[in-house]
């Protein structure tokens, strides 16, 4: 009695079930819509010739009558690779009568639990955030949205707040904090570790060591990086730096040999003054503990070192024209010999 029951509700759900629905095929006249994702040039309707084929630009005619929608997305996908029109094709066919399914958006990254969520229509990026839950550790000035092609976009939320696609990955970075030292070693007048700072270039870590010393040499200053090959910076050249990161070293290289110029006049002290790259003028004059009182300035000869010529005279400068801005100050070289005024001979 039991069996005949069971029997008998089984027949009963087999009357009431939905008859399975079977997927349309395409015939000649039936017109459908075509999606490409890669390239949108081809999207839009299309009407089957009475051959069965649907004609579209790249490729001709390719036969779908007799396919259903799906078995026809792929073969024209194929035929797009055989012709090497595009290197991925996501083709999607539909009846114009026919809702096309959305694929859910997925977020992940510094969130609470990664997950996906059925897309909605005019969806935005600030939706998917208050579902997501991201993390305090999330960077939301760089939110990445992947899409389905693989194309990766950037976005600083709230100042950006893109419409979501269907099938979109979001994205969420961590914040990255970097924190540590950076060494300047060698001809500076202060070699040491410095604590890194974002933005910090060899230029101003050299300037935080004190500057390069007399034996610093301006053109050779080796960048030494974890897992990179170290790298020479001429920081002789106006425009040439370069941005350090925790752990860099900086390493300037000692001059082969001692450079001076030679200070004579009306100068507190006279004599050799180290030289160090870049040296000018009035630089000099400092070095040297400034200017005697009345010295008279309006000319101030350079002579080139007797060990690189004769000696000869290289030019007369007006200093107090240099010191009130009229004027350039003047780059000296080793061996310059700086007279300040009348030199006085003792008898």
């Amino acid at each position: 009695m039991l069996r005949q029951f069971a029997l008998f509700l089984l027949l009963i759900l087999a009357l009431v079930a939905p008859a399975q629905t079977k997927e349309r095929i395409i015939a000649p006249g039936d017109t459908v819509r075509l999606t490409c994702e890669e390239e949108p040039s081809l999207n839009g309707p299309y009407k089957i010739t009475r051959d069965g084929l649907i004609v579209m630009k790249f490729i001709g005619a390719v036969k779908v009558s007799g396919l259903t929608t799906a078995e026809s997305g792929l073969k024209i996908r194929d035929q797009l690779l055989l012709h090497r029109v595009l290197t991925q094709a996501t083709i999607t066919i539909t009846f114009p009568n026919e809702a096309t399914p959305s694929k859910p958006v997925r977020f992940e990254g510094a969130v609470k639990l990664a997950s996906e969520i059925p897309f909605t229509d005019k969806m935005k990026l600030a939706d998917v955030i208050k579902l997501a839950e991201p993390t305090s550790a999330a960077n939301l000035m760089a939110i990445e949205i992947i899409s389905e092609s693989q194309k990766k976009a950037i976005y600083e939320f709230p100042r950006e707040n893109p419409e979501i696609k269907p099938g979109d990955v979001v994205f969420f970075p961590l914040v990255i904090t970097r924190t540590g030292t950076i060494s300047v070693l060698g001809g500076v007048v202060k070699p040491g570790v410095q604590t890194w700072s974002d933005g910090l270039t060899a230029r101003l870590a050299i300037k935080a060591a004190g500057g390069f010393d007399a034996l610093g040499n301006s053109m050779r200053v080796r960048l030494e990086r974890e897992s990179q090959s170290p790298r020479n910076l001429d920081l002789s050249k106006d425009e040439t730096d370069a941005e350090l990161v925790p752990g860099d070293r900086l390493i300037i290289e000692l001059n082969p040999v001692r450079r001076f110029v030679f200070m004579s006049g009306q100068t507190v002290k006279s004599g050799a003054m180290e030289f160090v790259d870049g040296l000018t003028l009035t630089q000099a004059i400092q070095m040297a503990g400034g200017l005697i009182p009345d010295a008279k300035v309006r000319e101030v000869k350079i002579y080139e070192s007797a060990a690189r010529g004769n000696g000869k005279l290289k030019g007369t400068y007006n200093l107090e024209k240099i010191l009130q801005g009229y004027v350039g100050d003047v780059k000296l070289v080793p061996g310059d010999r700086i007279e300040v005024g009348k030199v006085t001979r003792r008898r």
